[in-house]
């Protein structure tokens, strides 16, 4: 029987530096919110068909509301577990429930998500949920979280885009930049996926060369 594995969320993210928003404020809106979510703009630059593609559907203000809010919520992580524990509440919840429907639907007999803040080996756990993996399915409980992402963008276009600003659109920015926040996956979720990606990875090679291999030499 294989041994129960807890997925954890991550703790607070660090904040990006001074380089990388001087440098995404003089591009895009996607450039800045990139940056503000911690990642290089030559990751950026390297996806013009993502990123700067979600520009033309999406307003600048909608971008910037949420590149700020996302700033916002790593900032909060300086006051404290409990203040970034509510902050990041709906992100936390979604995160974790990514990883247990995916658990559900792969037969790995998860726990119910558990959303009590606690800290642990000097690290900070927002959430966690305990599951079963069956041979070759925990890399991809581990990464459920990035499906998060095309979530927050329909929840940005569907509610925040032309939106009015009100109560209403203050709430549902919120929300879109809790999951935004929540859709990477956390250090521990990287480090259980990482056999089974990089065995995808390897498999993959391998029959990209075996391919290569049969049309360059084969098929003569």
């Amino acid at each position: 029987m294989p041994l129960p594995v807890t997925l954890a969320s991550a703790p607070a993210p660090a904040l990006p530096t001074m380089a990388h928003l001087a440098d995404a404020l003089t591009g895009a809106p996607a450039r800045l919110v990139a940056a503000l979510a911690g990642l290089p703009p030559a990751l950026v630059d390297a996806a013009p068909g993502s990123l700067h593609a979600l520009q033309t559907v999406w307003p600048p203000r909608e971008w910037l509301v949420l590149g700020v809010l996302v700033l916002l919520q790593r900032l909060v992580a300086r006051l404290g577990l409990w203040p970034y524990a509510l902050v990041a509440l709906p992100g936390t919840v979604l995160h974790e429930l990514a990883h247990w429907v995916t658990a559900w639907l792969l037969g790995a007999g998860p726990s119910a998500p558990q959303l009590w803040p606690r800290q642990q080996a000097g690290r900070w756990q927002l959430g966690a949920v305990k599951f079963r993996p069956r041979r070759g399915t925990c890399w991809l409980i581990a990464i459920a979280p990035l499906a998060l992402a095309p979530l927050a963008a329909g929840l940005a276009r569907s509610g925040l885009a032309g939106a009015a600003l009100d109560g209403r659109y203050a709430l549902m920015a919120w929300v879109t930049a809790a999951t935004l926040n929540a859709a990477w996956p956390s250090r521990e979720d990287w480090r259980l996926a990482a056999p089974g990606l990089l065995t995808l990875a390897g498999s993959a090679a391998l029959l990209v060369g075996a391919a290569w291999g049969w049309v360059r030499y084969g098929a003569g």
